[in-house]
């Protein structure tokens, strides 16, 4: 028998009813009793809680509980003594005829929201093949609920999307963003969020940025090779102004292939993370098929050098999209942050403080999810239990946002009503 558990994701530590009601065609029957057993997918945590732990909470949680059939479902007061997925093992007296399962959360990402955002993208005033309105309603469609246009060295591209989608009502986050290029330096980095170009800093204003430049040259070892020399003095020089933006910087596909080798030397990429001034690494990017290998030397590298630092950096994954039609990339590499709200304040918040991890989606196989375990181990009950009611709702959205770019009136101003939808969903599952 199929059963559906809610509240799906409950807070620890307080009490809280739990309802199971029964999938179509399946009932109970009315007046009998049941019994449900509830067990921690990672057994009580004593010694890997990392803290004391009041080991009274867990009692009774190894015994059967009863619960009586009443208005088709079955109703039971519970305190989750730890963060972790929950099985409830529904049994008739004879055999076991369901295994809902839950997530109970500590308060603090209780409160939050798992958000799905791209902040990799571009259109055809770069390098891509669709208009940047047309590309954020394809981002939608695909189950971004945050995303941005980030075109090689122009940040206007952006700007354009945010004007064509001004009024949008619904709570889908368009931010301003820019891929940077700074004059002789071939580090990608994206921009995201900032009140100004950082790009046109680096030409409009090459005074200041060469001042800039040298400064940092100054202060870099002196058996470094001359051109890395100078991509690492320009990528801290663009972290700096960035930040100075308000904006959000990412370090970009440290280990992209080319056709001379990596696209930046590995000097380079520890020397970045050595002396990190950016806000989070793209450890997840789109790539075609035959580019496979990027991605597992950029998650094989994050994972060696955090060990290395005791600690893990900020991360993101991003699609990289050239073609949102193409459907190699939109939706298949993304980003997934916990963060207490949809603005961007949050967002780059929830980043900095360590609460995002990289996906990597790809047709016919399993999610993946890349970053700390807390937050990985939650993402592998969402994929199934959570996202897929969120992205039928993105998708309904973002079609409508297509059609409003093809012209149809009637999509435009459905989309106009306010609306939170994506938010109101997940506060209906705690």
């Amino acid at each position: 028998m199929s059963l559906t558990a809610r509240p799906l994701l409950p807070v620890t530590g307080r009490s809280v009813e739990l309802e199971l009601t029964p999938d179509p065609p399946f009932r109970l029957e009315e007046g009998k009793e049941y019994t449900i057993r509830c067990t921690p997918l990672s057994g009580f945590r004593r010694y890997s809680a990392g803290r004391e732990v009041d080991t009274s909470d867990f009692a009774g949680f190894d015994r059967a509980r009863p619960a009586v059939a009443s208005n088709g479902r079955l109703r039971l007061d519970m305190c989750f003594p730890q963060e972790d997925e929950y099985w409830l093992r529904v049994s008739d007296g004879e055999r076991e005829i369901g295994c809902p399962r839950v997530y109970a959360l500590e308060p603090d990402l209780h409160a939050c929201y798992p958000l799905k955002g791209d902040l990799h993208n571009h259109t055809y005033l770069s390098d891509g093949r669709e208009s940047p309105a047309y590309v954020i309603a394809m981002l939608r469609k695909k189950g971004a609920d945050f995303a941005s246009i980030t075109d090689h060295g122009w940040y206007q591209p952006s700007l354009e999307a945010l004007e064509y989608w001004k009024e949008l009502g619904t709570d889908f986050l368009v931010l301003p963003g820019e891929e940077v290029h700074a004059p002789d330096c071939r580090v990608h980095i994206l921009s995201v969020g900032g009140r100004f170009s950082v790009n046109s800093w680096g030409y409009d204003g090459a005074s200041d940025y060469r001042e800039k430049l040298e400064q940092e040259k100054s202060k870099l070892p002196a058996n470094l090779d001359e051109d890395d020399r100078t991509r690492i003095a320009a990528s801290q020089a663009v972290f700096d102004k960035a930040r100075e933006a308000g904006a959000l910087s990412l370090f970009c596909h440290p280990f992209w292939e080319t056709a001379d080798g990596f696209d930046i030397h590995e000097d380079v990429t520890r020397y970045l993370l050595d002396h990190r001034r950016f806000d989070a690494l793209e450890v997840i990017g789109g790539y075609w098929p035959h580019e496979y290998r990027d991605n597992l030397f950029q998650t094989a590298y994050y994972y060696q050098y955090c060990m290395g630092a005791g600690s893990l950096l900020p991360l993101m994954g991003c699609s990289d999209c050239h073609s949102t039609d193409s459907g190699l990339f939109t939706g298949l590499f993304y980003s997934i942050v916990f963060a207490e709200d949809n603005t961007f304040e949050a967002i780059a918040g929830a980043v900095r403080a360590g609460r995002s991890v990289a996906v990597k989606a790809l047709p016919g196989q399993m999610p993946e999810a890349f970053g700390d375990f807390r937050y990985v181990r939650l993402c592998a009950f969402l994929f199934g239990r959570v996202f897929p009611g969120h992205d039928r709702i993105c998708e309904e959205e973002g079609e409508w946002m297509r059609q409003a770019v093809f012209g149809r009136q009637e999509s435009f101003d459905q989309l106009k009503e306010p609306s939170r939808r994506i938010l109101d969903y997940y506060d209906s599952l705690k």
